[in-house]
């Protein structure tokens, strides 16, 4: 391919310039020729400076990439120039790439007749005299508070179950016929599944939210909504992030399903939400 047709002032460094656009290319996603031409591109403007080390970083790249446009090269996206990045910052870098595209996957993968299932059930509970809670042990206790919320505030009346004190007399919070939401990314936790066989003797049915659709929880359940994240997005994966978050996406969801099915309105919203900026966007 041509070089590019520059004032050659001093060629010092102009062979690592233009390996270095080569690698830099090719890391940025572009084909061979087009990273051979960033490659000159680079070579090239080294050429018009003395020394191998530009003055002027920021002008340099312009030129570059005002090269490599005469080249014929096509759209680029690269990384601003400054400091390496921190371990903290790779780290964050890391987790906002992997997290999304978990979300992604789990987005594909949901069971949509398993949605609906959910729906039936709990509209068949209601219908009946039914109600519907939700529990959780440790993080997914804060997803079944969001969630109890969520769905009392877009039509579906839910309180939440404390997962712990279920089989601390809690269990008389439920009547024979009550749909619980139960969630557990392991679906092995032993202080939920206690809670879980309690509540099933006590006559309640349930819908489990997990990432294991082979663990004891999702066994015990009448329907499994899963949940299930290969990667928690940090580097030891232990702090339950992408998994909390997959929770949420699936419950999000349910709640969605379960408003449409009863023809949930604008109105109906505001009634139970007249406070705030969405009591106001609801109520004009």
């Amino acid at each position: 391919m041509p070089a590019a047709q520059v004032r050659v002032v001093d060629t010092t460094g102009a062979g690592d310039a233009f390996l270095g656009g080569l690698l830099a290319g090719l890391h940025a996603g572009l084909d061979l020729e087009s990273a051979g031409k960033l490659g000159n591109a680079c070579g090239g403007a080294c050429c018009e400076q003395i020394g191998a080390f530009p003055d002027h970083p920021e002008a340099a790249r312009a030129r570059v990439l005002e090269l490599f446009g005469a080249l014929g090269g096509g759209p680029l996206v690269l990384r601003p120039l400054g400091r390496d990045a921190t371990a903290a910052e790779r780290a964050v870098e890391h987790f906002l790439e992997v997290v999304p595209r978990e979300l992604a996957d789990v987005a594909k993968r949901t069971d949509r007749s398993a949605l609906a299932a959910a729906v039936e059930l709990i509209l068949a509970a209601e219908s009946a005299g039914g109600r519907v809670h939700v529990t959780g042990v440790g993080k997914p206790e804060h997803v079944a508070r969001y969630a109890a919320a969520l769905l009392s505030s877009t039509g579906t009346p839910a309180s939440f179950l404390h997962g712990t004190e279920v089989t601390h007399g809690s269990v008389g919070q439920i009547r024979p016929g009550d749909v619980v939401i139960a969630i557990s990314n392991s679906g092995a936790t032993e202080e939920l599944l206690r809670a879980v066989g309690a509540l099933r003797r006590f006559g309640a049915r349930s819908v489990a939210v997990t990432g294991n659709e082979a663990s004891p929880l999702a066994r015990e359940a009448d329907v499994v909504l899963a949940a299930r994240v290969d990667d928690e997005g940090d580097a030891l994966g232990f702090a339950p992030r992408a998994s909390i978050l997959a929770e949420t996406l699936v419950l999000a969801a349910l709640s969605v399903g379960l408003q449409e099915a009863k023809g949930f309105t604008r109105e109906d919203y505001n009634r139970r939400h007249p406070s705030g900026e969405l009591g106001k966007k609801s109520g004009r």
